[in-house]
């Protein structure tokens, strides 16, 4: 290949190793890139796994709470039957008490009229005359309440056991709103363990792409380093045929050189022979040739 060929094919390699250069650039850009991408998605999906922890402990703290509030309620449930069954054998006892002693005015009637005589003298400004038809009033009632012993005294038991009644199922109640709100929570719960594991799947997959794009670029990255060590090695070959071709070129000169300077060497000792007149260049050429 002569020097013109080798300048041509030195430009031409030149060219090929600028762009692969820019495009081993850009692909290192595109690895790197997808790289962090695929640490960031891993850091996510580690992150919603440790959410995922968090609620399944929640979960299981509040499955715990319900199960112990469930029993609590059923207890209070089961007195609460059990006080409604004697509050009703108590009424049953009464209303066969009321027959067989022919009462016909019910003693509890009896009892809220006198505390509401009771509460008119204390609250009402009465005259004498006024109040005294209030007190005895309030003293025949009382004799006819007290009459009713037996009935009274079952009241009286009916009154204390629904007054129990009520506050074992004002606590019912409210264990069971309690119990409410925990379920409610728990459902909140349930429904971010639905989320986060939806949302692990979507960013594993993303995570996948991004693995599957940054071992596609790193593929190119080293096809492309290659060709542009080859180019590289090429281009190193040509400068030294460059230096070859120089030093051929060189031997070339002085080997026409000496041809040249043997020649008029021998002009002019053919002039020295002939006893001819040397010029200035003869005796140069001639000196050289020495």
């Amino acid at each position: 290949m002569d020097r013109k060929d080798l300048i041509s094919k030195a430009d031409e390699l030149r060219r090929d190793v600028t762009s692969l250069k820019s495009r081993l650039n850009e692909v290192g850009v595109k690895k790197e890139n997808q790289f962090s991408t695929k640490e960031e998605l891993k850091k996510q999906v580690s992150e919603l796994i440790g959410k995922i922890k968090i609620q399944k402990k929640n979960k299981e703290t509040f499955n715990l709470r319900i199960k112990t509030l469930k029993k609590e309620r059923d207890d209070y449930n089961k007195k609460v039957k059990e006080l409604a069954s004697q509050i009703k054998k108590l009424n049953e006892e009464k209303k066969d008490v009321l027959k067989k002693q022919k009462i016909r005015i019910d003693p509890l009637k009896i009892k809220k009229q006198i505390e509401e005589l009771e509460l008119k003298i204390e609250t009402e400004a009465l005259n004498l005359d006024r109040e005294k038809k209030v007190m005895d009033r309030i003293k025949q009632l009382k004799k006819v309440y007290s009459e009713c012993g037996v009935v009274s005294a079952l009241d009286n038991n009916v009154e204390k056991l629904s007054a129990e009644l009520k506050g074992i199922r004002d606590k019912a109640k409210k264990i069971h709103n309690e119990i409410q709100e925990i379920a409610k929570e728990n459902r909140k719960v349930y429904d971010d363990l639905i989320t986060f594991s939806k949302e692990i799947d979507r960013v594993n997959k993303e995570q996948e792409q991004a693995f599957d794009n940054f071992l596609k670029f790193k593929k190119e990255f080293s096809e492309v380093n290659n060709d542009l060590r080859k180019k590289l090695d090429s281009i190193a070959l040509l400068k030294s045929q460059f230096g070859d071709n120089k030093k051929e070129e060189e031997r070339n000169k002085e080997f026409i050189k000496k041809k040249t300077l043997a020649k008029l060497s021998k002009a002019v000792e053919e002039k020295i022979k002939g006893k001819k007149k040397l010029t200035t260049e003869d005796l140069l050429a001639y000196q050289q040739s020495g």
